[in-house]
Order: structure tokens, then sequence, then C-alpha cells
């Protein structure tokens, strides 16, 4: 994934905005890991979430940009899993 240098500076913004939750920050740096070219896996470690996870931000940056962030999403819907 490349970015523009204006979506990077709008991502390293919401890194350290105190506007916004600490969520959204780390669901930026998920993209900027991946943008600088690093691994899902290494991201993940390095973010303390599920490979699932950041592959739910990246798709939901890539669809929605800076705004698929925000707000909440159940993993298990947006994959398009059922449990039970």
């Amino acid at each position: 994934m490349e970015l523009t240098a204006d979506q990077g500076a709008e991502l390293r913004a919401l890194t350290t905005s105190a506007e916004v939750s600490a969520a959204v920050g780390t669901r930026a740096r998920i993209v900027l890991w991946h943008a600088e070219g690093r691994m899902k896996k290494d991201i993940a470690a390095l973010a303390g979430v599920s490979r699932p996870t950041v592959a739910l931000r990246l798709a939901r940056y890539a669809a929605d940009g800076a705004s698929g962030l925000h707000g909440t999403t159940n993993l298990f819907a947006a994959l398009n899993v059922t449990t039970g």
C-alpha cells in the first residue's frame, strides 16, 4: 500500500491527536506500518492485535480512508464469519 504525502500526514496526525481515541491512533499506526512495508504478523505484534484485525483495519482504510479508522466494527461480521 502506498500513501500520498497528504494521507501519511493525516494518519500521523491521528496517532498524536488528543481529539481521537487511542484505538483510532493504533489503527492509523497499523496503516502507516503497512505502508512502510512491514509484514502483517509484525504489525499485529507491534499493535497488540490479531492478524485478522490488521487485515480488517487495512481493508477498512482501503475502502473508506481515514474515516474507516473511526468507530467500532464487529470483526466477525466484517469478515463474514459465522460463530456458534
